[in-house]
């Protein structure tokens, strides 16, 4: 067998021999040796311990980027670089969480609650209408006895009209109230009148008035503005309010005339409240004192009332009622042939 070739002869060192002398006369072995870390090592950034860390990183190497160059920009401008803020720089540092969306998600909710609750109101009362063999709802108001119309606040208006409605109805009752006070003073005075000037005391046709105002008020008080803000609440038609403000001003001005009691008028107001003073009749002042608080009261609750309602109307009605009166405009306009 041949020798190792690789033996030392002629004086030459097998350089597999001892590993030191591998590298004895390489030029490289004095230059210095770069560290790799282990993310570099491994496949870059995104192989290392927290890539999030990376990406956030990399995102502040490019916004500081951005600003030095806009700076830059600025500084051959002559402007001030100290006081360059990068956009959007203050408002990402500043903002904070908003709750709007998370607001205006639960007022949806909270109206489509109550939508759904006026819906199932309504289809309770047409079941019991039809169980009881009607078309539709059946009349049960005044009364059972002599019903002349339908009226039910719960099942007809929705939830958020139910106290407005129910405010306007018991102000119609006390309004009925007051005009049957206000023909039993003026009857009492007119039949039995006490020691009154001759232009004071109630006449023939004062007590002739009292009578309308008790039988037309009591109609036109129903028919007209209470009728027209129920039916409002109910379909939600500006139509009906429209016609309730011009309806429900009419009954606060003369309530206002009733609560001065003009002479003439045939009102137990203000007016009549003196002049029964002035005649020194107990019983005829009792009669002032009652009718006068009683339209004073009524006084209050009509212009609160009033207000109130057009502040409803102003907040979810105002703008329909204006689509509406540009169709009607419209519309007559075309059947004349304006258009």
């Amino acid at each position: 067998m041949d020798s190792n070739p690789f033996a030392a002869s002629n004086g030459v060192t097998d350089p597999f021999e001892d590993p030191n002398t591998l590298y004895e006369n390489a030029d490289f072995v004095d230059a210095p040796v770069e560290t790799v870390n282990e993310s570099q090592a491994y496949g870059g950034d995104f192989y290392a311990s927290n890539p999030y860390e990376v990406v956030a990183k990399n995102e502040a190497k490019k916004t500081t980027k951005a600003k030095s160059k806009a700076k830059g920009g600025l500084a051959s401008q002559g402007g001030n670089t100290e006081a360059y803020t990068f956009p959007g720089e203050s408002d990402l540092e500043n903002k904070e969480p908003s709750g709007s969306l998370g607001d205006d998600l639960a007022r949806r909710e909270r109206m489509i609650k109550l939508k759904e609750e006026a819906l199932l109101e309504r289809e309770a009362a047409l079941r019991s209408n039809s169980a009881a063999g009607g078309g539709g709802p059946q009349k049960n108001w005044p009364s059972k006895c002599y019903p002349i119309a339908y009226h039910n606040i719960r099942a007809e208006i929705p939830e958020r009209h139910r106290n407005l409605i129910r405010q306007h109805y018991t102000l119609l009752l006390w309004t009925w109230l007051c005009l049957v006070f206000n023909w039993f003073a003026v009857m009492v005075v007119f039949f039995d009148p006490p020691d009154l000037k001759p232009d004071v005391a109630p006449s023939a046709s004062e007590f002739g008035f009292s009578i309308i105002y008790l039988i037309a008020g009591s109609l036109f008080s129903w028919s007209w503005w209470y009728r027209s803000i129920y039916n409002g609440c109910k379909s939600g038609k500006s139509r009906k309010w429209m016609m309730y403000f011009v309806f429900f001003f009419m009954h606060t001005v003369f309530v206002i005339v009733m609560t001065v009691g003009f002479p003439g008028a045939a009102g137990a107001g203000i007016w009549f409240f003196f002049a029964m003073i002035s005649a020194k009749d107990n019983f005829a002042v009792i009669l002032g004192i009652i009718g006068s608080s009683m339209w004073f009261l009524n006084m209050l609750a009509s212009l609160f009332l009033f207000k109130r309602t057009h502040k409803i109307f102003k907040g979810g009605y105002a703008d329909e009622a204006k689509k509406d009166l540009a169709k009607a405009l419209v519309k007559q306009q075309i059947e004349s042939g304006a258009i």
